[in-house]
């Protein structure tokens, strides 16, 4: 009697370290597909800051490509201002 009592306590420990088994590998799957999520946010986010870096660049040289004619414009003016007068 006494082993079939120490069976049925190690079956019931077996069980439970099963359970306790299934249940860390599921956080163990849920922490991975977390960090694959932010992972990929990351991406997503560093993709975006590339894109807008590039926008800015895009801008800054306009703005230089503006103000040269800008600046050669009123040279024009002022050298076509003085003929004129």
């Amino acid at each position: 009697m006494e082993t079939k009592k120490k069976v049925e306590t190690l079956k019931k420990e077996i069980e439970s370290k099963m359970r306790e088994r299934d249940l860390l590998n599921k956080d163990v799957v849920e922490a991975e597909e977390k960090e694959r999520l932010n992972r990929d946010r990351v991406l997503t986010l560093e993709n975006e800051k590339t894109k807008l870096k590039n926008k800015e660049s895009g801008f800054k040289a306009e703005a230089r490509r503006l103000n040269q004619e800008i600046f050669t414009l009123e040279q024009e003016k002022e050298k076509y201002g003085i003929e004129a007068s």
